[in-house]
């Protein structure tokens, strides 16, 4: 009887098995797997580093394109957007015989917290414990955020960073002048500082005085004599005329027609402020204030004014700092859209500096900082916390002013491409413009801004919902849009700018249809 033993003369003939051989082919594929899985990882790392530079290197010439006009206004052809409505010829506007009334009443105050009210009269109050942890604090924005951005450094790094003698150092009452340089201008407070020794704490007292300081003190370096800027970044000198169309300001310097004070009786005006995403336009009768002004002159009536306050670079701070300057062209409306200045130019900087320990080793890989980038900023709790305490509490102490003068203020969900719209040279160029533009150095991308345009987005609703809280527009539900609409992460094309008119002109008339003035 023939063996059952296998032939080793035929290749053909199936081997058997052992077990030894088993692990040694098992083992030899886990080696190569253990190899393959750095590899892999470098390759990624590779590609991502690559991208990247890309990015930025090719950044210039993408930005050269995108905004060959202003802000990008010729990105997209006109001719396949919606025609807008030709503006109608301005309303003459005469002075009447007496100035219209203005309400004395205070606003409903049930509605208000002490934070709101402190804010609107310019105030900060602040405890503090001596080992530096704040206990509370509500009040001015600008110098809560200073202070608690300074004590949170000190606790973190007390070796290295001074930790604000003026205020934890004295035994006794004092009080001072303090001024630092916050959200585009130096700001000014009158201090005074209570320890309580027993309790171990200290009271801090803040009154702001920003908005009586003249613009020379207020400006980070020298504007040019007789130039665009009183303070660059916050105001722009009246009656400028430039050698082109976007630098010629009206009386009330902004990038508009001259207003005229008092107001004409009968004309219902809109003033509506924000940063360059409200300035923008290829001309001064071509920005979203002037198109939405003509849609409004169709559906109610030439008695409608819409006044471009926009200002380059502008943030919520200078905002609530200004409001008694927008309330000098007496309006019925304050129309706010923005919030990008602040992300980006403000926040950015102040939470990448606390981020936490674990990002020095998440920030030399490419790869790594892509995937985990949200997790480089602070919680989403907790930036909507601080969301609050700012902007939303700019715009609120804002609101206090307005409606003292007989007007309010009306504000609107921020826009911004869609991610899920974009191509893959979109998504690069807008990555390197945040790195460039945007105060991501080289650490937050574009997905991760947009998610913090979202919670602000989130906040601003929230507010709107609450009780006594301003009416808000849902521009942002109800546009949707990529590379056709944006030139980079928030200006718009031109054919973004006729749909961005469109939903503003179609969610404010709707709520002017409301007003009693409109019945």
């Amino acid at each position: 009887m023939p063996s059952a033993k296998l032939s080793k003369s035929n290749p053909r003939e199936p081997r058997l098995e052992t077990p030894r051989t088993r692990k040694i082919r098992l083992m030899a594929g886990a080696m190569i797997l253990l190899l393959w899985i750095p590899a892999l990882a470098l390759g990624v790392e590779v590609y991502e580093r690559a991208r990247v530079e890309m990015g930025n290197r090719l950044f210039p010439m993408m930005l050269n394109y995108r905004m060959s006009h202003q802000f990008g206004m010729k990105f997209v052809d006109p001719a396949t957007a919606e025609t807008p409505r030709p503006a109608p010829a301005t309303v003459p506007l005469t002075a009447p015989a007496s100035p219209p009334e203005r309400s004395t009443a205070p606003p409903d105050q049930a509605h208000l917290d002490r934070a709101v009210l402190a804010a609107a009269q310019r105030e900060m109050h602040m405890r503090v414990r001596d080992d530096g942890h704040i206990i509370e604090a509500w009040g001015e924005p600008a110098i809560e955020t200073h202070l608690r951005h300074r004590l949170a450094l000190a606790l973190r790094d007390p070796a290295t960073v001074i930790p604000m003698p003026q205020f934890m150092a004295p035994t006794e009452r004092v009080e001072f002048e303090y001024s630092f340089f916050f959200s585009t201008i130096n700001r000014f407070y009158s201090v005074t500082v209570s320890p309580e020794r027993e309790a171990g704490e200290r009271v801090i007292f803040a009154r702001e005085r920003t908005h009586e300081m003249p613009y020379e003190e207020l400006s980070f370096g020298d504007p040019s004599p007789g130039g665009l800027w009183l303070a660059p970044f916050y105001a722009y000198r009246p009656n400028y005329r430039g050698e082109e169309d976007i630098e010629s300001n009206n009386n009330f310097g902004f990038w508009d027609h001259d207003v005229v004070v008092p107001k004409p009786h009968g004309v219902f005006r809109i003033v509506c402020v924000g940063g360059s995403t409200t300035h923008e336009g290829p001309s001064m009768d071509a920005t979203y204030p002037k198109r939405v002004q003509a849609h409004l002159r169709a559906r109610f009536g030439d008695h409608i004014e819409v006044i471009n306050a926009g200002v380059i670079g502008n943030t919520s701070f200078n905002i609530r700092t200004r409001i008694d300057h927008y309330l000098k062209m007496e309006p019925d409306l304050l129309l706010y859209y923005g919030g990008v200045n602040d992300v980006c130019h403000q926040f950015f900087t102040l939470w990448l500096e606390l981020r936490d320990d674990k990002s020095p080793w998440l920030e030399r890989s490419y790869a790594l900082r892509r995937i985990y980038n949200r997790s480089l900023l602070p919680p989403d709790d907790d930036i909507r916390s601080f969301l609050r305490r700012t902007i939303v509490r700019n715009l609120a102490a804002a609101r206090v002013h307005a409606q003292l003068a007989g007007a309010d203020l009306v504000v609107s969900t921020f826009l911004f491409p869609d991610p899920e719209r974009l191509r893959w040279r979109d998504r690069l160029f807008l990555d390197a413009n945040m790195t460039a533009s945007w105060g991501g150095q080289g650490l937050i991308n574009y997905d991760t801004w947009c998610a913090i345009m979202t919670l602000l987005n989130d906040e601003l609703t929230v507010w709107s919902q609450s009780d006594g809280g301003p009416t808000l527009l849902p521009v942002a539900d109800h546009f949707t849009g990529g590379a056709e609409s944006f030139a980079d992460t928030c200006h718009v094309t031109e054919y973004g700018m006729v749909k961005k008119s469109r939903v503003f002109a179609d969610l404010l008339g709707d709520y002017l249809a409301q007003r009693p003035e409109f019945q």
